[in-house]
């Protein structure tokens, strides 16, 4: 019975602890992703971001800029809860304010 409960915890709190939800940022498993403000600043200044993400808790006098930019140019913006959650579903580690996809 020990031996099952850590399994069931883990399948309680789901993958990487989200909480049992499923992240719906799959979209940033391809090749083309960029991750990180700075990157997807010089992404977006280039004209070759497709789509934005954007943390809720990141720091909003970094990323305010990135998202008017962003929707100037109708760049699709979508809002992930967590720097956390987002650097997960970029595959790194750490947290990360902003993600996008280049094109």
């Amino acid at each position: 019975m020990l031996d099952i409960a850590p399994a069931f915890l883990l399948l309680f709190r789901g993958a990487f602890g989200t909480g049992g939800i499923l992240l719906p940022l799959n979209e940033l498993a391809v090749p083309n992703r960029v991750t990180g403000e700075r990157q997807v600043r010089r992404t977006l200044k280039a004209g070759r971001l497709r789509k934005l993400f954007i943390a809720e808790d990141a720091d909003p006098s970094l990323i305010g800029t990135l998202e008017e930019e962003a929707r100037r140019q109708n760049i699709p913006v979508e809002r992930v809860d967590s720097m956390l959650r987002l650097g997960r579903a970029c595959a790194i580690t750490r947290g990360a304010s902003a993600a996008g996809i280049a094109g």
